[in-house]
């Protein structure tokens, strides 16, 4: 679609929606505001009218009270057999009825006949006694009430009546009631005649003892005008019965309608003013049709408009359009040339510039290609792309090399399956693939075409297609064994020297434990001689040390529950040496008891605690030995009470001393390296050597 054809669509689319949606609003701000007002009116009126027949009516019933206790009406009801009281009553009511709106006025005794009327054919009328004289508003006479009835139509006109009784009293008695109907079309034409409605409005009164519909036989008459009586129209009673306030509307063939109702306290009136909404809202009907005008001239107008303003712009954008065909098609050299400094002037603008960076993007794409087609070809590293079957689809002159192969062209096609040496290995990256997506360091041995073996490690990344199925590997292969080779020399080194160190270690350990058995031999000898008894525990306790020590001669590792138990048995064999002259407690974490750590290193400490200890001069000799847990590191402590001796100043067993130091710092510093260390420190009378490693530890060596 054309540029100007958009514009022509789419400029009178937004003016229309835009009248629209004004006049719209125009036109729902201007029906409220008349609708507003014409319920004010209506509503105003229907009061009004309300107001007016009820105190018309107040007024009546006021007459009649008055009427009923004149002396005139008071002994006729008391003597209504004197035909003078009965001809006066006659004289005055007539005279009454024919200048107020009553069809009527009858005096009925409380037997319930009609005694005296202006009307002498009432009189002793059975109609009086059976019918009116039942109505509820004469039995609320009789019983003292004067009231205003419900409407009634009249016997003798079929008129609208609306009975007032009045009841008649002579010394606290009721001797009848005065009664007469009020003629709705006299009352009304006095009444409504000074209200002045709008055009089409109409005034209806509702009231819900009359029938809805006139009964079978019977013409009703209109209350004014003596015109034949018609109900409200049914859709109106149908809304009246449904309303939700004292203004609603009501729908019947000519349209819409707006009532507004007020109500009579007596009778129970509901009046009822009415008027079409097309003549309510008649106002604003112009300004559709001024909005119609007013959208077809403006959409007249922008279609000339545009026409004339894009023709220009449609031509200059089309060598626009022309130009950036070129660009698509490679064609980069030409540039725009337009003559403005519009929008479409800047866009030529930057269309050229585009051309301009796209040749030089170009060139630079040219240059780069070259540059990694290099590295490509010239990379130490075999580098390919395979397919999920393994056929090889590209690969450089390295890989071609690697795999004994003449070309990387006569490579491609080949099936990399055929290179492995293990197929199952294949399988391990293909699933690890398909899992990780890439796959890094991954060891294999492939065999050349001259069947060489190669170590190669093998670096890949899948491509996934969208069920997440292997559709493109790309990876490369290094040559790794020369490396491998060297490595393994490398591991066979550190095992020489390992093997060494555990050897030195090892000779280091038994020239120490000879200098116990040597002391402890000694000791037996003499308590052989002095205590045989004596001498079977301490052969037996010195049985029981030796056995397990030469249970793990071989190994450099125990833990420290082990550890514990051969100390133990040490402390045995000194405790029959020395007697009550040494007192020895053990303490260890339920934590610590696992821990794992060099063979035999508490056991110099604890000599040399006892051999120095005893050279202090203290008596007895206390040792404490505990292990436990302390962020993360492990205490093993041996203390004794006494002084400590810097080497040199003990004498004969220096020898003995530096051989069981020399022992734990080895160990200490082939398993832990700096995380192991030896303290000795004075504390408070006792001397305190404590080991600290850690509790949680890969060994360097085991």
């Amino acid at each position: 679609m054309r540029l100007r054809t958009k514009l022509i669509l789419i400029l009178p689319t937004i003016v229309i929606a835009a009248s629209l949606i004004s006049s719209a609003l125009m036109y729902l701000f201007a029906s409220n505001e008349l609708e507003w007002r014409a319920k004010r009116r209506l509503m105003g009126t229907a009061v009004l009218v309300a107001e007016s027949i009820q105190l018309r009516f107040d007024t009546e019933l006021r007459k009649f009270e008055y009427w009923a206790a004149m002396p005139l009406v008071v002994n006729t009801a008391r003597n209504y057999k004197n035909t003078r009281l009965l001809s006066e009553f006659d004289d005055y009511f007539s005279a009454v009825v024919a200048r107020e709106p009553y069809s009527s006025i009858y005096l009925i005794h409380k037997s319930g006949e009609c005694v005296a009327s202006d009307n002498p054919i009432r009189v002793y009328q059975p109609y009086c006694t059976n019918v009116v004289s039942q109505r509820p508003s004469a039995k609320a006479g009789f019983a003292g009430i004067a009231n205003i009835g419900h409407t009634l139509m009249g016997v003798a006109d079929d008129r609208p009546l609306v009975p007032i009784t009045a009841p008649i009293r002579h010394q606290g008695e009721v001797l009848g009631i005065l009664r007469a109907g009020v003629d709705m079309g006299r009352l009304s034409e006095e009444v409504l005649k000074l209200h002045t409605l709008a055009p089409k409005e109409k005034i209806y009164f509702f009231d819900s003892s009359l029938p809805a519909v006139p009964p079978e036989g019977l013409k009703l008459q209109a209350p004014t005008h003596w015109e034949q009586y018609s109900p409200p129209p049914s859709e109106l009673q149908a809304s009246f019965g449904k309303r939700d306030g004292s203004i609603f509307h009501y729908r019947d063939s000519k349209g819409d309608h707006l009532a507004a109702l007020a109500q009579l306290r007596a009778p129970q009136w509901t009046m009822l003013v009415s008027q079409p909404m097309a003549e309510i809202l008649a106002p604003v009907r112009l300004l559709e049709e001024i909005t119609l005008v007013v959208v077809a001239v403006t959409i007249a107008l922008l279609i000339a408009l545009i026409s004339m303003l894009t023709a220009p712009v449609v031509k200059r954008i089309e060598s626009c359009r022309e130009f950036s065909e070129d660009i698509c098609q490679g064609r980069l050299e030409e540039r725009l040339i337009l003559d403005s400094h519009d929008e479409v002037g800047d866009l030529a603008h930057d269309l050229n510039q585009m051309a301009a960076r796209l040749q030089e993007n170009y060139r630079a794409l040219e240059e780069a290609e070259r540059k990694y087609r290099g590295i490509f070809e010239n990379s130490v590293e075999g580098i390919f792309q395979t397919n999920s079957h393994g056929v090889i689809l590209a690969a450089n002159p390295r890989l071609a090399e690697l795999l004994g192969v003449p070309s990387a062209e006569e490579l491609v096609g080949e099936s990399a399956v055929d290179f492995y040496a293990d197929l199952i290995l294949r399988e391990r990256l293909l699933e690890r693939l398909r899992l990780e997506g890439e796959v890094g360091g991954f060891d294999c041995e492939i065999i050349r075409k001259d069947g060489v073996r190669l170590q190669s490690v093998l670096h890949a990344r899948a491509e996934l297609d969208a069920q997440g199925a292997i559709k493109l590997i790309h990876g490369s292969l290094e040559d790794v064994t020369e490396l491998r080779e060297a490595e393994e020399k490398a591991e066979r080194a550190r095992e020489t020297e390992n093997l060494l160190l555990r050897t030195k270690l090892e000779m280091l350990r038994y020239q120490v434990n000879p200098h116990f058995l040597y002391n402890a031999l000694n000791s037996l000898q003499e308590i052989i001689m002095t205590a045989p008894e004596d001498g079977v525990d301490m052969t037996r306790a010195m049985a029981g040390f030796y056995q397990a020590c030469l249970a793990r001669r071989s190994e450099l590792l125990s833990t420290v529950s082990a550890e514990f138990d051969r100390i133990e048995k040490y402390l045995r064999v000194q405790k029959i040496r020395f007697e009550d002259q040494l007192e020895t407690s053990l303490q260890m974490d339920t934590e610590a008891r696992e821990v794992r750590i060099p063979v035999f290193i508490g056991q110099p400490v604890v000599e040399n605690a006892i051999n120095y200890g005893r050279r202090s001069g203290a008596r007895p000799l206390k040792i404490r030995i505990s292990a436990n847990i302390v962020n993360g590191k492990c205490l093993f402590t041996v203390a004794n009470s006494g002084i400590w001796f810097e080497p040199g100043q003990s004498g004969g067993h220096q020898t003995g001393t530096q051989l069981g130091l020399e022992y734990v710092q080895r160990c200490l510093a082939h398993h832990y390296g700096s995380k192991g260390s030896l303290e000795i420190k004075k504390e408070d009378g006792w001397v305190i050597a404590q080991i600290v490693f850690p509790a949680r530890e890969e060994f360097r060596d085991e």
